[in-house]
């Protein structure tokens, strides 16, 4: 047993032991102020951020707009993972988040499907890292909920109410950590630990964080910024870009000036949306969220310039993708969970159907043979499980009737309203047998059409298991297109391949290996040096399909898309005079935003851009009413012509009117129309001098009747209580090929109408639709099918509106014969359809060949003679076998007796 301690030594003990609590109560006291900060920072941040473990998504921690948004509780989310809780709508979503983090450490702009505790789905924009804590792999998130603007404001005002509660929560536990500090001195070590951990993950959350996170003053001071803003401006230090301060970044100091008039009036913002210019001079589109608190503006900011480009390359993938669905003549459908939920046209006709309906909603596997339908659900499952395509096999279906159709069938997986869906595209082969006999005939016609297709040719790439390529076939329009001649690039297709430009070498390479793995279409834009040495564009499409022998044969078409790409500049031309008319105008132009109530009605709206000519002819400073409701502007309790601009604002559809505005005792003439939902645009100019001018010519009947009279466009009044015309003018008797006027008047819109429009819609009743639209809206525009007395028919776009003669509401319209441009349409529309047709002939052969009488050889295009086997197997996917017809084996082996089986030959 050791010996006691004497008194002194228990006094020094003591002593050591109070130094030790000192020491620590310090150590605490430093800590505390420094988790708060960063704890603030990340129960603060209006997006969810979340700590995982990358290896099974275990939660280690959770800011409170994640528990908000999704309605848990902290302490049933720490330590369960997303499967446990099911906060995934599809956990593969998950699993190729992880693949992408393992194989690039990170992830952006990833637009995901996530669901609360009550099932509600909410759509999130996922930014993704791998860090480490403690020599562990995790991953730290950042979500913003883009699912409803007004509803992530709900979410960021109670934030910031749970945040205070729960920033004073962790004081309580700071406090209580404290006491244990003094009741356990020997454990000192490991609580001095705890407290410096504790502040790790959430300095470690905010600065690793994958969207910008700031802190500025009302001046533009930057007071915190974290790496990914930093970087986010092309900045590899933070202090770089502190020293700068944000007002040199904004694009448009005005966007600057808007957001502090909002924060100032609204105490924060969500979702501004904003164009900032990076440190090397790049264009950046940013969302951004901010709240301004004791003089301090703090806020998250995210670069959305690569989602706002992928959602219109989206877009307009979408648009094409329908197009093309419906133009395909082979039958592509798309069906979910086995139910058939889109066709096309040659689907419906492959199923026997009369119309889609018939087979919309229907079990898709019940219109598979049953030998096929494991297979089929086979392929399907694969499908789904990997996202690639899955290659051709053949397939019996069955169609409605009961009867069997065999086809070649492919599928892959889609996106249909943002939704995972399989994709099945099948072709009828049960003609193919017939198609065979045809084949000579079918090859020489298509060669006869694409050698004539304008600004473009069609060519037949092999590429051989070896890796050796050969074109099959090259159109003569090879000539025109890249000054070569079909027989030489058959025999050496590198002359081909050598006229594209450097740059795009590597493209073309990195497609054409992807297709032959997919055997997918693919499709490039690339610039080719012609041997007299000008360059142009060209568009490349070509679809690969794969021989028996396993050569791979890409059926392609060479598009000049030159004119085209000289057309997208001029537009980039138009675009760029547009901005400088916007500025250098004589009319005042102005950009608003529509402001609506939580019940979503409009109750103002906001200026955002206005021209010098708007300042010019109302007399108003730009920074007095940009960024200000047009209420203030007006000194009125409502917004001027509300109604009228909310309409324009929520249908798109454009509107004029001439108005008198008394607070200023001016007339003026607007132009509302929508660039984009929930906005519009104004066009005003001050007629007050016109006005008065008209009111006096309106005095001069004589004037206005010459004027109607002489007139070269034509001109009817009707009159809307009879439907009768009541006058017009000799263009319009012209152009209605009765010749005087009288035989116009008394007359309706029917007797010179087309008996049913181009929806197919009686002309009545379409009539009565536009008249009282015309009523209404004081002002319509539509286009007409019109007949003339001999029976022709001829289109018209018709100007109809409404003016008043001795207090009676008339109807005057204008007439514009437009029957050549809708014939133009037509004959383009018909020449798409002619070369789609010729392309479905590809492999087919046609015209007529030069045989040998005797031998039965058959000359090629180069002037060789060739075997009729050889020449077929060449140009088609037939083989041949050989056998001896009954009389060539009596006149080879005469010596012979032959017994082939038919009594004729016997007697012979």
């Amino acid at each position: 047993m050791p010996p006691k301690p004497t008194y002194e030594e228990l006094v020094r003990q003591v002593d050591a032991l109070q130094a030790e609590v000192d020491t620590l109560r310090q150590a605490a006291g430093q800590c505390r102020p420094a988790e708060q900060k960063f704890a603030k920072a990340f129960h603060n941040c209006p997006a969810w951020v979340v700590l995982s473990t990358l290896a099974d998504g275990r939660y280690v921690e959770v800011n409170t707009t994640f528990l908000k948004d999704t309605g848990f509780k902290r302490n049933a989310v720490i330590g369960r993972t997303a499967a446990d809780l099911g906060t995934w709508i599809d956990l593969q979503d998950r699993v190729r988040i992880i693949r992408a983090i393992e194989e690039h450490g990170t992830v952006h702009h990833v637009e995901v499907m996530r669901r609360d505790r009550s099932g509600r789905t909410l759509r999130m924009l996922f930014f993704g890292e791998k860090i480490e804590i403690d020599g562990e792999a995790h991953l730290l998130s950042t979500s913003i909920n883009i699912t409803d603007e007004r509803a992530r404001n709900d979410v960021l005002h109670q934030a910031k109410d749970e945040s205070a509660s729960g920033v004073a929560a962790r004081t309580a536990n700071l406090a209580r950590t404290d006491q244990t500090l003094e009741r356990e001195i020997k454990k000192r070590r490991n609580v001095e630990t705890t407290l410096t951990e504790s502040e790790r993950p959430y300095r470690s959350i905010v600065d690793n964080s994958l969207v910008g996170i700031y802190t500025t003053d009302i001046a533009g001071r930057m007071l915190y910024a974290n790496r990914a803003l930093a970087r986010m401006f092309g900045y590899e230090e933070r202090h770089e870009f502190l020293s700068e301060g944000v007002i040199s970044h904004y694009r448009d100091p005005a966007d600057r000036a808007r957001l502090i008039g909002l924060l100032e009036g609204e105490g924060h913002v969500d979702s501004f949306e904003v164009d900032l210019i990076a440190r090397d001079g790049r264009r950046l589109t940013a969302l951004l969220s901010a709240r301004l608190e004791k003089g301090l503006i703090s806020g998250v900011l995210t670069d959305i310039t690569e989602r706002k480009a992928i959602e219109t390359a989206l877009h307009e993938s979408e648009e094409r993708y329908r197009r093309l669905l419906e133009g395909n003549p082979d039958a592509v459908f798309c069906h979910r969970e086995g139910i058939i939920i889109l066709a096309n046209p040659a689907a419906v006709n492959l199923f026997g159907a009369c119309s889609a309906e018939d087979i919309l909603g229907r079990d898709f596997y019940a219109l598979v043979h049953p030998d096929d339908v494991a297979k089929m659900k086979k392929r399907r499952d694969r499908v789904v499980a990997t996202g690639m395509a899955v290659p051709l096999i053949t397939a019996k279906f069955l169609q409605l009737d009961g009867r069997e159709v065999e086809v070649e069938v492919g599928g892959t997986l889609v996106l249909l309203d943002n939704v995972p869906t399989v994709q099945t595209v099948a072709r009828d082969i049960s003609a193919r047998v017939r198609a065979d006999a045809a084949l000579q005939e079918s090859e020489n016609r298509l060669r006869l059409i694409t050698n004539h297709l304008p600004h473009a040719m069609v060519y037949q790439l092999a590429i051989r298991p070896d890796g050796s390529r050969s074109f099959l076939h090259v159109s003569d329009n090879i000539r025109q297109l890249h000054g070569l001649s079909p027989y030489d690039v058959m025999a050496d297709p590198m002359l081909l391949y050598e006229q594209a430009l450097p740059e795009y070498i590597d493209q073309l390479k990195r497609l054409e290996t992807r297709a032959l793995k997919d055997l997918a279409t693919f499709r490039i834009e690339m610039q080719c040096r012609l041997p007299h040495g000008e360059n142009r564009w060209f568009e490349l499409v070509s679809t690969p399909r794969v021989r028996a022998d396993g050569t791979v044969v890409f059926d392609g078409i060479d598009i000049d898309i030159t004119e085209r790409k000289e057309a997208e500049d001029q537009l980039r031309h138009s675009r760029e005079q547009f901005k400088r008319l916007f500025t250098h105008a004589n009319v005042g132009i102005a950009l608003h935003d529509i402001v609506c109530d939580p019940q979503g009605r409009p109750v103002d709206y906001i200026l955002t851009d206005v021209n010098p000519a708007y300042t010019r002819i109302l007399g108003l400073e730009y920074d007095a009413v940009v960024g200000r409701k047009a209420s203030k502007i007006y000194g009125a309790d409502k917004a001027p012509y509300l109604e009228t601009f909310a309409a324009v604002a929520a249908s798109g559809e454009a509107a004029a009117f001439e108005t008198y505005y008394p607070p200023m005792e001016r007339h003026f003439r607007v132009v509302v129309y929508r660039p984009r939902p929930g906005s519009f645009a104004t066009i005003f100019d001050d007629i007050t001098d016109r006005q008065r001018a008209a009111e006096k010519l309106r005095h001069s009947l004589a004037y206005n009747k010459v004027l109607f009279q002489e007139s070269y466009i034509p001109n009817v009044v009707l009159d809307p209580d009879t439907a009768r015309f009541t006058d017009c003018n000799p263009a319009a008797a012209s152009i209605y090929g009765l010749g005087e006027c009288q035989n116009v008047i008394g007359k309706t819109p029917l007797d010179v109408s087309a008996p049913v429009q181009y929806d197919g819609t009686d002309s009545a009743e379409a009539a009565a639709q536009h008249f009282r639209k015309a009523m209404q809206e004081q002002a319509h525009r539509f286009e007409w099918r019109h007949q003339r007395p001999d029976g022709s028919i001829w289109d018209a776009e018709v100007h109809l509106m409404t003016f008043t003669h001795q207090n009676r509401t008339m109807l005057q319209f204008s007439l514009q014969d437009i029957t050549a441009a809708k014939q133009a349409d037509k004959e383009r529309e018909k020449l798409i359809e002619d070369l789609k047709l010729a392309l479905t002939e590809v492999r087919t052969l046609s015209g007529l060949l030069p045989i040998c009488a005797q031998c039965k050889k058959i000359r090629d295009d180069r002037g060789y003679w060739n075997q009729i086997e050889i020449y077929i197997r060449e140009r088609t996917d037939a083989n041949f076998s050989h056998g001896v017809c009954p009389d060539c084996a009596r006149e080879l082996y005469p010596g012979l007796d032959f017994d082939f089986g038919s009594r004729s030959d016997k007697k012979n």
